[in-house]
């Protein structure tokens, strides 16, 4: 009994609220990419589902919210303390706090002339997540930037593994505990591949669609980089090459373009960066060695899944597969992103000085186009326009100029930072998923707290840091 109230006295008790926090920010890591979520309304077009517009509250969120309040308690607890010493969060410090909050203090005005209050508010929290999930984590990456990445790349590994699953399975099947939904390569709508006598199927892991999929996936591949610096023991890269190799395979049965392009686009900066060192070995700069060991995994997952899956490759980059190759799909898919570009500007007239308000742009396009069904209602394939169409020519700058000194922060000017949003920007600039979905906000999230992970935001130099200067 003495043992249980020693363990619930004052002290111990707050000791045993941060732990807990502590444990439970790890394992919101692992989660972040599962899709586990409760419909609270659902949107329909002409009878048919339409998901942007519908609100669901997905269980990683529900984590946030509950770590975050017990957070706020022992802050609470700790007010003293903190009064004393002055310590504060790092989101509230300058130059990175004003700026964000000047542009989330925008995007909630935007919702007074919104089209769509309701679907702005659905936005704007999806938003307040990752301010959210930043704050949390900021607690502790300066202290556990190896586990927070361990975290990481546990969870994502999870999702190629079963992305690799399913391709050879060539079926996805549906499991509500990780929120994944049915698919087979002869349904319509599902993402597939054309070869000359099949459709193949595409990876989804656990995400929403193979393109989000290969977000995420690229994102591990870097945070593995990050960690080989930091391991030295024998085991460990094993462990690590093992995952790569996985994570490299399952980048290529996903079939993104534009994860693949930022995979490229970030060694690329690499190899631009170090240029003659690559060639020169050193047994001090362990970066030019973590440079070789990702781009060799790579390398060696093609070759293992060079007879399957290399000519269906060939078939999304150039548009053909063999002699008599049928590039249909690829073709209706280059038709469909020209012509949301084009609807764009018919959305980015409405107001392009303000837009029409955040995560307004369907609802606008469905009004504009009463008679399209739902799957021709779509955000354009290009983040900075959608942005430009929902927040005008004004939200569109204080986005850049507040990613830009939330960059400069917190990576000190490091290539790696340089690297992982190379790649982002490639996203962005071919997929509207980093913008309009809670699996890609999350995501965007997630490549600052690795970038975090990296360069921890305090006085001392991290490991990655000395070894790449």
């Amino acid at each position: 009994m003495k043992k249980i109230r020693a363990i619930f006295a004052p002290k111990n008790y707050q000791l045993l609220l941060v732990r807990c926090v502590r444990i439970g920010t790890f394992v919101l890591l692992f989660m972040l990419p599962m899709q586990t979520r409760y419909f609270v309304s659902s949107r329909y077009i002409q009878g048919v589902f339409f998901e942007y517009g519908s609100y669901t509250i997905y269980i990683t969120e529900l984590i946030v919210y509950t770590l975050v309040a017990a957070s706020f308690y022992v802050a609470w607890l700790e007010r003293k303390r903190e009064a004393r010493t002055g310590e504060h969060s790092f989101l509230l410090k300058k130059p990175f706090a004003p700026w964000c909050w000047i542009f989330f203090i925008y995007l909630c005005a935007t919702v007074i002339s919104a089209y769509n209050s309701s679907q702005s508010f659905i936005a704007l929290a999806r938003i307040a997540d990752i301010l959210l999930l930043l704050w949390l984590v900021e607690k502790i990456v300066h202290r556990f930037g190896k586990g927070v990445l361990i975290a990481i790349i546990a969870g994502i590994t999870f999702q190629a593994a079963l992305a690799i699953g399913q391709f050879f399975m060539q079926e996805v099947p549906s499991s509500t505990l990780l929120g994944v939904a049915e698919h087979f390569p002869q349904d319509l709508g599902a993402s597939v591949v054309d070869a000359p006598n099949a459709r193949f199927l595409r990876a989804y892991g656990g995400l929403p669609h193979p393109n989000i999929l290969g977000g995420w996936l690229y994102v591990g591949m870097l945070a593995v980089l990050a960690l080989f610096v930091r391991v030295h023991k024998k085991y460990g890269l094993i462990i690590l090459s093992a995952t790569t190799v996985l994570m490299s395979g399952a980048l290529i049965v996903s079939f993104s373009k534009s994860a693949l392009l930022a995979f490229i686009a970030a060694m690329l900066v690499y190899g631009v960066y170090y240029n003659k060192k690559l060639f020169t070995y050193s047994n001090s700069n362990r970066i030019i060695k973590a440079f070789w060991f990702s781009v060799m995994s790579f390398v060696i997952a093609m070759i293992i899944l060079g007879g399957t899956a290399l000519p269906l490759v060939a078939s999304r980059l150039y548009g053909f597969v063999g002699e008599g190759g049928d590039s249909r799909l690829e073709r209706m898919s280059v038709v469909e992103r020209v012509e949301t570009i084009k609807q764009s500007f018919s959305v980015i007239q409405q107001n392009p000085f303000f837009g029409v308000g955040v995560g307004n742009y369907t609802a606008v396009l469905s009004m504009l186009n009463p008679r399209q069904p739902s799957w021709n209602i779509e955000p354009v394939h290009m983040v900075y326009l959608l942005i430009f169409a929902e927040l005008g020519i004004v939200g569109l700058l204080l986005f850049f100029i507040s990613i830009a000194h939330c960059l400069r922060t917190i990576i000190d000017k490091g290539v790696f930072v340089y690297a992982l949003f190379a790649g982002v920007g490639i996203i962005s600039f071919f997929d509207h998923y980093l913008w309009t979905l809670y699996s890609g906000n999350m995501l965007f999230a997630l490549a600052v707290v690795v970038c975090w992970a990296v360069y921890p935001h305090t006085n001392k130099t991290s490991d990655y840091a000395r070894a790449i200067h």
